[in-house]
C-alpha cells in the first residue's frame, strides 16, 4: 500500500528581511520507507519543518527533480492525491462534534454516491482505531490536546492516503498523551502507510516506537538509521552514551558541539544522508512489517482513491462545484449560528447603535427646520453600518484562513466554491442585520412613510455593509489580526473624510473629482438624502416650521450644510436655491435667479 520516498542533494534557500539569501538545507539526501514510522529530529533551527514542507510541497514551490517516489521522479500533482499533511497547530472548527467534523470531511473526501450509512462505517472504524468512540458526540472545543490531535489525524485518513506527513504531532502534549499519539502513528505505519513526522526532543519511551530516525543539524544530515544503532554510531566518534541516558538526547547534544565539534565528521560518515547502512533491516517477520494477519492493521472500506502499483493512480471521483458550495455554505451557516457569543454581540451592536442614532435624531424627518440634521443622520447611519459590518468579519477571517489553508492543501474542495459560500453567508447575515437596523433608524426619525423609500433605504444600508464586509475580508485574510484591526478602521476613516467633501466641487482638481466620484460611502450618504426627501408632489417647494417661518426644502438645506455654508451667510440662500433647482430641473427658475444676481452685482464668489 505504501510508497518509498527518496531525495538526493536537496537544497533550499530562504530570503532574509534584508533580501539576502540564507541556505536552510545543504545537499540533504535520505529515504523514508513504507511500513515504518520515520521521525525527523534535531535542534531548533536545523531545518526539520523546511524539509517536511519541501517533501510535502506545502507552501514551498520549487522543482522536485531530486525527489523520487518508488525510484521514479516525483509527480507533484499525483503525489498530492495520495498524501496528506497534518500541521503542528490543530485548526478545526470548535463548534462541531467529532462525528459531525468527520462526517463533514467525508462529504469532500469520499465518493458522493456513498450514502450516510457507508460514510458512518468508515468514520466508526477510524474512531475505534484512534480510541475516540467515547468522545464522538463531544464538541471539538471540549477535547483535550491529545484527543484533538488524534481527530486531526483521523480526519485526513478518511480517504486512505498512502503518505502521512505530520509536523511535531507531540508538541504541547504531556508524556502519556504524546505516547498514545505516537502509538496510533506506529499502528498506522504497520498498516502499510508511509508515516513521516518531525519531533523536537522525543523521550526514551517515545523513541522505542520510532523505526527510522533522521537527525539533522545546521541543514545537513548527521545520522539516518534505526534507534538501536544510535549508540554504536556515536562510538565511531569516541562518544559513549551513558546507560541511563536517552540516545536521542545524547545525539542531539553531540550535534550542538557539546562534546566537541564533530559535525563535519558525522555528516561525512553518512555522506549527508546517502549512506543507508544504519537503517533497520527489513524482514518478513519483522514486527513493523505489514502482514495479512497483523492485529494492528487498519482496514477501511474502499474509498474513491486507490493507488495502483508503481504509483499509477486512478482518476479521482470529482465532487461537483455545486455540491462543494452547498456543503460549505451549510457548514459556515451552522458554525455562525453555534457561535452564540459572536452572533449575540453582532445583534446587540446593530440594534443598540441603531437605537442610539435613532433616539439622537428622533423626529428630524418630519420637520424641514431640522433639514441639516438629516445629513448628519445619513452620515452616522453609514458609519454605524460600516463598522458593525467590518469588525466581526476581520475577527472571524483569521481563524477561517487557517482552516482554509489546511483543507485546500489537502484537497478537500476548490477555492472558488469556498469563496462563494463565504460571500453568500455574509449576504445572509448582513441582510438580517440591515433590515433590523434600518427599521429602527428609519421609523424612529420619522422619515417618509412610503414602502419603496424604506426598501431603498434598507438596500443602501445593506450594500454599504457588504462593501465594509468585503473590506474586512480583505484585511483579515491578508494581515495579522492586530494589523487588520488597525488598518481596517484607518482606511474607513479616509473614506469618511472623502464622504464629507463640499457639494460645490467645480474647484476640485481631476484627482479629487475621481476620488469623490468613486467614493463608496459618499454615494451612500447622497442616496439616503435623496430617498428621505419628499418630491414636488409632496409640496416640498417650501415648508413651514412650527413658528410659522418659511424655510427651504430639506434636501437643499442638507446640501448647503454639507457645503460648509452657514445659515447666516449671504450665499446660503443662493446655494439652497441653486441645489434645489438643479434637483427639480427648474432651469427657467435657475436662469432667472442667476440673471438677477448678475444685474444686482451680488454674484457669489463660488459662481463662475
Amino acid at each position: 500500500m505504501g510508497v518509498n520516498i527518496k531525495f538526493v542533494d536537496l537544497t533550499y534557500f530562504a530570503r532574509n528581511e534584508d533580501r539576502t539569501q540564507k541556505q536552510i538545507l545543504k545537499g540533504l539526501s535520505g529515504e523514508f520507507r513504507a511500513g515504518e514510522l520515520s521521525a525527523i529530529i534535531g535542534p531548533s533551527g536545523c531545518g526539520k519543518t523546511t524539509l517536511i514542507n519541501l517533501l510535502a510541497g506545502y507552501r514551498i514551490k520549487r522543482k522536485s527533480d531530486n525527489i523520487f517516489i518508488d525510484d521514479r521522479p516525483l509527480n507533484r500533482g499525483k503525489f498530492r492525491k495520495i498524501s496528506r499533511y497534518v500541521l503542528q497547530d490543530d485548526y478545526i472548527s470548535p463548534h462541531f462534534t467529532v462525528v459531525e467534523t468527520m462526517m463533514m470531511a467525508s462529504k469532500f473526501k469520499l465518493n458522493p454516491c456513498c450514502n450516510r450509512e457507508q460514510r458512518y462505517v468508515t468514520i466508526s472504524t477510524l474512531l475505534e482505531f484512534f480510541g475516540l468512540q467515547e468522545q464522538s458526540n463531544t464538541r471539538i472545543a471540549n477535547l483535550s490536546g491529545g484527543e484533538l490531535k488524534r481527530v486531526c489525524i483521523a480526519v485526513e485518513l478518511i480517504n486512505k492516503p498512502v503518505v502521512i506527513f505530520l509536523d511535531e504531532p507531540t508538541t504541547g502534549l504531556d508524556e502519556s498523551t504524546a505516547y498514545q499519539c505516537l502509538l496510533q502513528l506506529k499502528k498506522l505505519a504497520q498498516s502499510g502507510h508511509t508515516v513521516i513526522c518531525t519531533l523536537h526532543s522525543p523521550s526514551f519511551r517515545l523513541l522505542q516506537l520510532i523505526d527510522n530516525i533522521y537527525t539533522m543539524a545546521e541543514g545537513q544530515c548527521v545520522y539516518q538509521g534505526a534507534v538501536q544503532n544510535i549508540v554504536q554510531y556515536l562510538e565511531l566518534f569516541g562518544l559513549k552514551c551513558p546507560i541511563n541516558y536517552n540516545p536521542a538526547d545524547f545525539l542531539i547534544e553531540a550535534t550542538t558541539h557539546a562534546y566537541g565539534n564533530i559535525h563535519d565528521q558525522m555528516v561525512k560518515a553518512v555522506d549527508n544522508g546517502k549512506i543507508l547502512k544504519w537503517q533497520p533491516i527489513r524482514e518478513k517477520n519483522l514486527p513493523n512489517t505489514p502482514t495479512e494477519n497483523g492485529c494492528v492493521k487498519l482496514t477501511l472500506p474502499a474509498s474513491n482513491l486507490e493507488p495502483e502499483s508503481d504509483m499509477e493512480l486512478k482518476e479521482c471521483v470529482k465532487i461537483s462545484w455545486w455540491l462543494q458550495y452547498k456543503w460549505l455554505l451549510q457548514r459556515i451557516l451552522i458554525n455562525i449560528c453555534r457561535d452564540k457569543i459572536n452572533i449575540s454581540l453582532r445583534v446587540f451592536a446593530h440594534l443598540f447603535l441603531a437605537a442610539l442614532v435613532g433616539v439622537a435624531y428622533i423626529g428630524v424627518g418630519r420637520d424641514a427646520y431640522f433639514g441639516m440634521y438629516n445629513y448628519h443622520f445619513s452620515m452616522l447611519s453609514v458609519v454605524v453600518c460600516v463598522f458593525t459590518a467590518m469588525s466581526p468579519v476581520i475577527a472571524s477571517t483569521g481563524p477561517e484562513m487557517k482552516y482554509l489553508q489546511r483543507q485546500i492543501y489537502n484537497q478537500w474542495y476548490c477555492l472558488s466554491s469556498y469563496f462563494m459560500a463565504l460571500i453568500t453567508s455574509h449576504v445572509v447575515t448582513v441582510m438580517v442585520m440591515s433590515v433590523s437596523a434600518s427599521a429602527i433608524l428609519y421609523f424612529t426619525t420619522y422619515q417618509p412613510m412610503q414602502l419603496f423609500r424604506f426598501v431603498l433605504f434598507t438596500g443602501i444600508i445593506f450594500l454599504t455593509s457588504m462593501v465594509a464586509s468585503s473590506w474586512g475580508l480583505l484585511f483579515g485574510a491578508r494581515m495579522k489580526l492586530e494589523h487588520a484591526f488597525f488598518l481596517g478602521p484607518a482606511s474607513i476613516a479616509v473614506f469618511i473624510i472623502l464622504a464629507n467633501y463640499a457639494t460645490e466641487r467645480d474647484h476640485l482638481n481631476i484627482f479629487q473629482k475621481i476620488k469623490v466620484t468613486t467614493e463608496t460611502f459618499d454615494a451612500g450618504v447622497v442616496l439616503q438624502l435623496m430617498l428621505i426627501e419628499y418630491d414636488e408632489e409632496d409640496a416640498l417647494d417650501t415648508n413651514v416650521t412650527d413658528d410659522g417661518n418659511e424655510c427651504r426644502p430639506v434636501f437643499a438645506l442638507s446640501v448647503a450644510a454639507e457645503g460648509g455654508i452657514r445659515a447666516n451667510d449671504p450665499n446660503a440662500v443662493f446655494m439652497v436655491d441653486h441645489a434645489w433647482t438643479l434637483r427639480t430641473n427648474k432651469l427657467e427658475q435657475y436662469d432667472h435667479l442667476l440673471n438677477g444676481m448678475r444685474k444686482s452685482g451680488n454674484m457669489p464668489k463660488f459662481i463662475h
